[in-house]
């Protein structure tokens, strides 16, 4: 890509982030598919029309961090993610538990907690013009375009070779996926089961916020692996 047009790229994806809310967007998890057509990954819930609701902007605060959860049917893969309104990201600057399935639900817990304890929030670049991050933003190359892809294909890669998978078919038959929010202001976790679509992509599907598990931040961390095991089950 050349060089101005990759910098408009990112440019657009920096906007892009001020726009996506949680609650009211979906970001594909593959991370080359965000890299490469950011806005085919942004569906709105309702009846799949493609929107940005630029007034609608979650609030940037330093008191959210988030985490991703993964479940196939040897493993759970606990990592962190950063982002500017939502972790968008998976962040290689992060912490990552691969555990077992018959790891008991105080060790998930753990895990969980210590995972978010490393998410960032973070921007691409320095704000677009007529635009100002708080001063709590870091700005992190590592998750611009090129990066990111990276970063993703090389978790990949070292998850399977860790693993002792040959393919990623085996890896990612069965995976289900929740993103995990911590909002330190209500002392709550959220916690957002997904719809495995194909191998390596995942959306929404009929699953809607009533059936997300939240928890209080100060239950036991066996309270909280039961809360992940639960928002697991409930992944389709």
């Amino acid at each position: 890509m050349p060089d101005a047009s990759r910098a408009g790229h990112e440019r657009a994806t920096d906007v892009l982030a001020c726009c996506l809310s949680r609650y009211g967007f979906l970001i594909a998890v593959k991370g080359p598919l965000w890299d490469r057509h950011p806005f085919w990954c942004i569906k709105r819930r309702q009846r799949g029309n493609l929107r940005c609701e630029g007034l609608n902007m979650r609030e940037i605060t330093q008191t959210r961090r988030w985490c991703q959860i993964m479940q196939n049917q040897d493993f759970y893969f606990i990592k962190t993610r950063s982002g500017l309104r939502s972790g968008m990201f998976h962040d290689p600057k992060g912490r990552e538990h691969i555990l077992e399935v018959a790891t008991d639900d105080a060790e998930l817990g753990a895990a969980l907690r210590d995972s978010l304890s490393a998410s960032r929030v973070v921007a691409l670049n320095p704000a677009p013009d007529g635009m100002t991050w708080p001063t709590f933003v870091e700005i992190a190359p590592e998750f611009k375009s090129g990066n990111h892809e990276a970063n993703y294909l090389n978790w990949v890669a070292e998850t399977m070779a860790r693993c002792g998978y040959k393919t990623k078919r085996k890896m990612f038959a069965e995976m289900r996926l929740c993103h995990v929010e911590l909002d330190m202001d209500k002392a709550e976790i959220d916690i957002a089961p997904n719809n495995h679509v194909k191998l390596e992509a995942w959306d929404l599907g009929k699953l809607t916020e009533a059936d997300n598990v939240r928890i209080s931040a100060q239950v036991s961390d066996a309270e909280l692996g039961a809360a992940m095991r639960l928002a697991l089950r409930r992944c389709t």
